[in-house]
């Protein structure tokens, strides 16, 4: 799997522009039909295709796609969140907080990524649908230098996904994935509605501490 990260935007710019072509070219359309239909000029998309752009707005990309017929792959970019986040929600958090319609903060999300300090694995079927997740973020332990830690910030399975040892399976994988980015400690953690002592036992962790809440407004 290509690691995107190591990438910088003009070398990402310069991917997207090479498989843009070879979709235009698949869709049998030239440049010049391709500017008609986005009312971009042909110097514009010559450019994003042979690499010699640097940057590309998110509306000149957005344009293209629909020239050639290829909107419906934001759908792959940027998929609808599954309703698995609301199951979490309904089965582990509301008995704490309270039932709501579950809305994850995206942004916040997609900025500790950009900063290399979120780390998600999923399980899914043998059809490829998702059937859990495991996420955590990367930061450096502030009470011991040099330590870079790793703590939990989800983890749920879909209850038909939770046979045998599928779980145990998921935070190994996660366990070796962060290993592999350079996390020294997992700090696991689990709502007091569905406590997760003995799973993290199995995993090798030991009991440290207890986390209470107190809202003030």
């Amino acid at each position: 799997m290509t690691d995107y990260y190591e990438y910088a935007i003009p070398q990402l710019v310069k991917l997207l522009g090479a498989r843009f072509k070879d979709y235009r070219l698949r869709s049998n359309m030239t440049q010049k039909e391709v500017s008609e239909q986005s009312g971009l000029t042909t110097t514009t998309i010559h450019k994003f295709e042979s690499g010699a752009a640097d940057n590309i707005s998110l509306a000149t990309f957005l344009l293209l796609l629909k020239a050639i017929g290829e909107i419906e792959a934001l759908d792959d970019l940027l998929p609808e969140l599954p309703p698995l986040l609301q199951a979490h929600w309904d089965e582990s958090e509301a008995a704490l907080f309270g039932p709501q319609v579950y809305a994850l903060d995206t942004e916040r999300y997609a900025c500790w990524e950009r900063l290399g300090m979120l780390h998600v694995v999923t399980a899914r079927d043998s059809s490829g649908s998702l059937q859990g997740y495991a996420a955590f973020t990367l930061t450096d332990c502030p009470h011991r230098p040099g330590k870079r830690l790793a703590a939990l910030d989800g983890l749920y399975l879909a209850p038909a996904a939770r046979k045998g040892l599928a779980v145990l399976k998921l935070l190994r994988a996660a366990e070796a994935g962060l290993r592999e980015r350079g996390a020294d400690v997992v700090q696991y953690s689990s709502p007091a509605s569905r406590p997760c002592d003995a799973l993290y036992r199995r995993l090798g962790a030991r009991h440290t501490e207890s986390v209470w809440h107190k809202e003030l407004r």
